[in-house]
């Protein structure tokens, strides 16, 4: 059983806690989905350093609602392991966050077509759950979509990519993937 704790599949709002915080560092970027015309996406991605710890939020909206939100602590060693894969280098979080949409280990936002492989069940049954519509009827829409916009992401440590689709029908991402590709 997967452990879902601060993985949130939108409730409206992202967590009290992590979003009532003044972030040190945000970085922000609009995407535009050509199937659905009539969507527009601002992906948000802030970090705040603790003590030991960042604490990191990415939230994708759409029409000012919230579609996607993820809050997660990051130990101050997995944050620099992760800033060492991608520029070979360690870096301060400013230069992290403000280059989150071109790194390599960054935000990605593409089109392409899932196929069943791609999708772990796990998560599908946690979405199906929480908006009360089966899991056979999203993994169905999703495979049955030409295109489906896919946003990936790390969030705790640099293993820990986040893959979302876009779901037409509740107008949501959902996460149809964690872990390294």
């Amino acid at each position: 059983m997967k452990i879902f704790r601060n993985l949130y599949l939108v409730t409206g709002m992202v967590s009290i806690f992590f979003s009532s915080l003044a972030f040190a560092e945000t970085a922000s970027k609009e995407i535009l989905f050509r199937t659905y015309p009539n969507h527009r996406f601002k992906c948000e991605y802030s970090l705040n350093r603790n003590k030991n710890h960042y604490i990191g939020s990415f939230v994708v909206k759409s029409k000012g609602k919230i579609v996607w939100g993820q809050d997660w602590v990051m130990e101050k060693r997995d944050f620099e392991n992760l800033v060492q894969y991608e520029f070979s280098r360690q870096q301060n979080m400013s230069f992290w966050v403000k280059n989150i949409f071109t790194a390599n280990y960054g935000v990605k936002s593409f089109v392409k077509t899932l196929h069943e492989t791609e999708i772990d069940n796990d998560f599908l049954e946690e979405a199906s759950q929480y908006y009360k519509i089966p899991a056979e009827k999203l993994k169905e829409e999703i495979l049955s979509a030409k295109e489906s916009l896919i946003i990936t992401y790390r969030a705790a440590w640099a293993e820990d990519q986040m893959s979302l689709v876009f779901v037409n029908s509740i107008g949501k991402f959902i996460c149809f993937k964690r872990g390294i590709e």
